[in-house]
């Protein structure tokens, strides 16, 4: 499968953890942005650990492997047919 042009580039994009790094601590948020890293390690940790989370859900979503997306779909399809009856 051929990758797709992204419409922004990563430097523009914001993640879930900069936004919670902004809301609570906007000054470390503004120097880790400028290239200061002020995090801890277990904080590091915990980033690349929903990082990761977030691209093996994203993918799974891609390739249509989402057991939600199927259970959707049955629930849709029952639903269907009861008022079709």
């Amino acid at each position: 499968m051929p990758e797709r042009d992204e419409p922004y580039s990563a430097e523009d994009l914001v993640s879930a953890s900069e936004l919670h790094d902004f809301v609570l601590r906007e000054r470390a948020w503004f120097l880790a942005r400028q290239g200061h890293p002020v995090s801890s390690a277990e904080a590091r940790e915990r980033r690349e650990a929903g990082t990761t989370f977030h691209v093996e859900r994203a993918e799974a979503a891609r390739r249509g492997n989402n057991a939600y997306a199927l259970w959707w779909a049955i629930i849709l399809v029952i639903a269907a047919l009861a008022v079709g009856c």
